[in-house]
C-alpha cells in the first residue's frame, strides 16, 4: 500500500468536500497507516538531524530566548508570556547544555509536525496527496534550515498543524471533545507565535459552512463551536492565575501587534486623505520612509525565500490546475489564513523595516497539499513527454520506458537542492561571533559586561556576559546613550553597522568613558579582516604583556 501511495499516478480531478456532508463523518473512516507514518517521520527526521550537526552555534534570536528562559527560571515572568521559554525552562532540568537542548527539541518538534499535517491532508484530500505533501515538507529547505535552531517556530509549526487537524476533525465529525482540544491547541499556538490568532478564521468559517449542509446534530456543532471558543478565556484565566498570581500587570499577546496594525491603517488613511501629513504618521521605528514599491520588493523577496522556488512552482501549478477545488468553501479558511499572514508581514516590514523567512512558513504548511498536486501534475507532463519522445525516437524506449524512474530521480534532485540550500546556509558570522566572544572571555576574564548590537549578540553570550546588554536592530542610534547608561567593560560591533561619522562619535564618547579600540591584529584570525570592531576599558592581556618601548 505504501508503494502505491508513493507512486506518481495522476491525482483525481476532484475531492469530496467534507463540509458538505449532511451527516457527521465517521471517525473510523480513515484507518491509521502506521508503516507509512513511520517512513514519513524518518524522511523528516534524517535531514533535520543532519542539519543539527551542520549548525555551528546558536542563532541571534536564540540568545534572546535563552536570556528570556533564564529570567523565567529566576522568577521574572516579564510582561508577555510565551510557551517556548517555559518549555526550555522545563528541559533545562534535564541538561545544562543549552545548544543540545534546543537542537533536540527543535528537531523533535519539526519532525513530529508531519503527523498532524498528514492527518489533516488525508482527510481534506486523500492519502496519496497527504503522502507527497509531507514529503515536500520534509525536503523544504527553510523548514530544514530552521529546525535545529533555538527559536519558537518549530513548536509553533507542530501546534499550528495540530490545531488545524483537530479543528478539521471536530467540524467534520461534529465531535465535542475534539472541539475542546482544538481550542486548547489554538490557545497554545497563540501563546507561541502571534500568527496563531489567525487560526480563529477557520474556527468561524468551517462551522458556518458545515452548519448549512448538516441535517442532523446541528445543536452539537453549535455547542462544539462554543466549547472551542470558550476554551480561550478559560485558558487565559488559568494562565493568569498560574503565572501572575499576585495581580502583576502583563501585556496581552495581541495588543502590540494590534497597535502596529492601527498605526499602519492610520498612516494609510493619512496618505489618502492628507498626503502632506502622511510622513508624520509613519512607522515609529523606521528611520526612513520606504516607498510602496520598495516595500513590495522586499515583501516579495521574503515570501519567495520562505516558500522556496521549487515548492512555489509546484504550489502555483496545483492552485491553477485544481482551482475548482481551491475556490470551494472548505478551502477558504486556509486561504484567509495565508492572506492574513502575508498582510502581517507587510505591516511588520512597514513598521520596522525587517522581516524573516520564518514568518511565512505557515503558508508552506497550508500549501503542502496543493504543492503535492502540482508535483503530480508535473509528473503527468513528464510521462506524456516521455511517451512522445519514445514514439518519435523508438530507440530511446529502454531509457524512457519506466518514466517513474525519471520522476523519482526528479524528486530526488528537488530534495537534494533543498538539502544543499539548507546545508550551505551562511554560518561564518556565527562562528566569527563565537570566536570573538571566547576571545573576550579569555583576555578579560569571565563575567565582563559586554555591550552588543542585534548582530553581535552572540559575542556577548560566548564572552560570558552575565546580562544581555544589546541594542535592537533599529536602536543603533541609541548605542552612545546605552554606552553611558549601562557602563559596560567591552563593546563589540560590526564595522558595517556604523558609518565613518558614527564611528568617530563612538570613539569620542568611548574615550570619555575610558574605552580604547582594540587592535584588529589582536583579535582571532576570523575577525582580523576589519569586520569586527571592539572597544574595551583596558588592553587585552596579550597587549599588557608586551614590553614598553625604551625611551631615550
Amino acid at each position: 500500500m505504501a508503494g502505491s501511495l508513493l507512486s506518481f499516478e495522476p491525482p483525481p480531478q476532484d475531492f469530496e468536500n467534507q463540509l458538505r456532508r449532511p451527516e457527521p463523518v465517521p471517525a473510523a473512516e480513515k484507518p491509521i497507516r502506521w508503516g507509512l507514518l513511520a517512513l514519513l517521520l524518518l524522511a523528516c527526521f534524517l535531514p533535520r538531524l543532519w542539519m543539527a550537526t551542520v549548525v555551528p552555534t546558536l542563532c541571534n534570536d536564540g540568545i534572546f530566548y535563552l536570556h528570556w528562559t533564564m529570567h523565567l527560571e529566576q522568577g521574572h515572568l516579564g510582561h508577555e508570556p510565551n510557551l517556548y521559554p517555559m518549555i526550555l525552562a522545563v528541559l533545562h532540568q534535564l541538561s545544562n547544555d543549552w545548544e543540545l537542548l534546543s537542537k533536540t527539541w527543535g528537531v523533535l518538534m519539526a519532525t513530529l509536525t508531519v503527523l498532524p499535517l498528514f492527518g489533516w491532508m488525508r482527510r481534506a484530500f486523500n492519502d496519496h496527496i497527504a503522502t507527497w505533501g509531507c514529503l515536500l515538507y520534509s525536503i523544504h529547505p527553510e523548514m530544514i534550515e530552521w529546525s535545529p535552531e533555538m527559536i519558537r517556530d518549530q513548536t509553533f509549526w507542530f501546534l499550528f498543524a495540530l490545531s488545524i487537524y483537530l479543528l478539521w476533525r471536530a467540524v467534520t465529525e461534529v465531535h465535542l471533545i475534539r472541539f475542546a482540544l482544538a481550542g486548547v491547541m489554538i490557545f497554545l499556538t497563540c501563546l507561541t507565535r502571534f500568527e496563531g490568532f489567525f487560526l480563529w478564521i477557520p474556527v468561524v468559517v468551517w462551522p458556518l459552512w458545515r452548519y448549512r449542509a448538516l441535517v442532523m446534530q446541528r445543536w452539537k456543532l453549535l455547542v462544539g463551536g462554543a466549547v472551542c471558543v470558550g476554551t480561550v478565556p478559560a485558558s487565559v484565566l488559568i494562565a493568569g492565575l498560574l503565572f501572575f498570581p499576585q495581580g502583576q500587570d502583563w501585556k496581552p499577546l495581541i495588543s502590540n501587534r494590534l497597535s502596529r496594525a492601527t498605526d499602519f491603517l492610520a498612516s494609510m488613511e493619512a496618505s489618502i486623505t492628507k498626503p502632506e501629513n502622511a510622513q508624520a504618521i509613519g512607522s515609529p521605528l523606521a528611520q526612513e520612509t520606504w516607498s510602496t514599491g520598495k516595500l513590495f520588493k522586499v515583501w516579495t523577496h521574503y515570501l519567495r525565500r520562505s516558500v522556496d522556488a521549487i515548492f512555489g512552482v509546484f504550489l502555483l501549478i496545483g492552485l491553477f490546475r485544481w482551482r475548482h477545488v481551491f475556490l470551494r468553501a472548505d478551502q477558504q479558511g486556509q486561504f484567509l489564513i495565508c492572506l492574513a499572514v502575508m498582510g502581517a508581514i507587510w505591516v511588520q516590514l512597514w513598521y520596522c523595516h525587517e522581516s524573516s523567512t520564518r514568518y511565512a512558513l505557515s503558508i508552506v504548511l497550508l500549501g503542502c497539499p496543493y504543492a503535492a498536486l502540482g508535483l503530480l501534475t508535473a509528473a503527468g507532463w513528464i510521462e506524456k513527454l516521455s511517451q512522445f519522445i519514445v514514439r518519435c525516437i523508438p530507440r530511446l524506449r529502454p531509457l524512457l520506458l519506466n518514466y517513474a524512474l525519471s520522476l523519482g530521480l526528479l524528486f530526488l534532485i528537488c530534495g537534494s537542492i533543498g538539502w544543499a540550500d539548507a546545508m550551505t546556509s551562511k554560518f561564518p558570522h556565527r562562528q566569527r561571533m563565537e570566536d570573538v566572544g571566547k576571545w573576550v572571555q579569555t583576555e578579560y576574564g569571565q563575567g565582563q559586561q559586554v555591550l552588543t548590537t542585534a548582530s553581535t549578540v552572540l559575542a556577548g553570550y560566548y564572552a560570558g556576559s552575565p546580562q544581555r546588554l544589546a541594542v535592537g536592530t533599529h536602536e543603533n542610534h541609541l548605542l552612545y546613550q546605552r554606552l553611558q547608561e549601562w557602563n559596560p567593560e567591552c563593546v563589540v560591533l560590526m564595522t558595517a553597522e556604523l558609518n565613518a561619522e558614527q564611528t568617530e562619535q563612538l570613539l569620542t564618547i568611548g574615550k570619555e568613558r575610558g574605552f580604547q579600540p582594540v587592535d584588529p591584529a589582536e583579535l582571532p584570525p576570523s575577525c582580523q579582516s576589519g569586520l569586527v570592531f571592539v572597544l574595551a576599558k583596558r588592553p587585552p592581556m596579550a597587549m599588557s604583556k608586551k614590553p614598553t618601548p625604551a625611551t631615550h
